[in-house]
């Protein structure tokens, strides 16, 4: 690099060359302290500019409220404990649908929400998924769906067959 390069590096008037080597610190992040491998230019980038570091991706364990406990990347962990996102646990559990007994795997919003029933067929509106209508008739819907049907159930009764009598 010639002397005059150097001078308007060292003035400011030229920015420092391109660095595309991984630095030899990484990046911190200062609400979590967990390290983000970079790049020379994006860590001056991100000292910049804070704004331009991308989210913390680490896995970490989630404890929610119905205590099942959950690998969720770092910064959605955050957005949970700052109620900046709602958390819907995946967790798929085996229950007793309150209604008829019969078990069913359900998700554990379902669970939740299955857990508070009180009973009643009640008027299901529409034939698209609404989950009032589930709350409603919770061991009709489930068993429809795993069927692959998306109907809700009607209040008439069922039709029956005559089986022929050898």
């Amino acid at each position: 690099m010639a002397c005059a390069e150097e001078e308007e590096i060292q003035n400011g008037s030229r920015p420092m060359p391109r660095c595309d080597k991984t630095s030899h610190t990484p990046y911190v992040y200062p609400d979590c302290k967990h390290t983000r491998e970079v790049t020379c230019y994006f860590l001056a980038e991100y000292k910049r500019e804070p704004s331009k570091v991308p989210k913390c991706e680490h896995l970490v364990e989630y404890l929610p409220d119905c205590g099942h406990c959950i690998s969720v990347k770092c910064s959605f962990k955050s957005a949970y404990l700052r109620s900046a996102a709602q958390f819907v646990c995946p967790q798929k559990l085996d229950i007793d649908l309150p209604r008829c007994g019969h078990p069913a795997k359900v998700s554990c919003a379902e669970e939740q929400s299955l857990r508070s029933w009180t009973g009643g067929l009640g008027k299901c509106v529409s034939a698209q998924f609404q989950w009032s209508a589930v709350a409603k008739a919770p061991c009709i819907f489930l068993i429809r769906s795993a069927l692959g049907s998306r109907s809700m159930p009607t209040r008439g009764k069922e039709k029956r067959t005559k089986t022929a009598k050898k």
